[in-house]
């Protein structure tokens, strides 16, 4: 099995015009099972609760997650250039756009965990608010 993935796997380390694809599309799906891992959990619990209140966390999730965001697409790009310039030698440049790629990758999945807290409790503020406001109109 190895052995007949040999050329497609020589001729991706030897074209670097057009395999900076496939490294772009194995990032975005690493990157997007990671970013899952931290999310996944969250999203689980919070299918526990009302379809209203689902509604409004994504909702506000959707409004402050640019930045996580950003900070994902940040090292498809470092690593976009990273693929197309000359990988031997090694350099110490090359070494700071990985640990770049790497911080800004670290950053978004941080970023995303905020913006689904700052979502999460936004939407508790909103709803208790209603909550007060249903009471002393009662």
């Amino acid at each position: 099995m190895i052995y007949s993935l040999k050329p497609y796997w020589d001729s991706i380390l030897a074209e670097r015009t057009w395999s900076w694809t496939l490294i772009g599309i194995l990032y975005l799906l690493s990157g997007l099972l990671v970013r899952s891992w931290f999310i996944r959990p969250l999203a689980r619990h919070l299918k526990k609760l009302s379809r209203e209140f689902q509604h409004e966390v994504k909702k506000v999730y959707l409004q402050h997650s640019f930045w996580g965001w950003l900070f994902f697409l940040i090292p498809l790009c470092l690593l976009i250039l990273f693929w197309r310039s000359d990988l031997l030698p090694f350099r110490l440049d090359d070494r700071c756009v990985l640990i770049g790629a790497l911080a800004s990758f670290i950053l978004s999945i941080l970023m995303h965990l905020q913006a689904f807290g700052k979502a999460t409790l936004l939407t508790l503020k909103r709803s208790s608010e209603l909550l007060e406001k249903k009471m002393f109109e009662a």
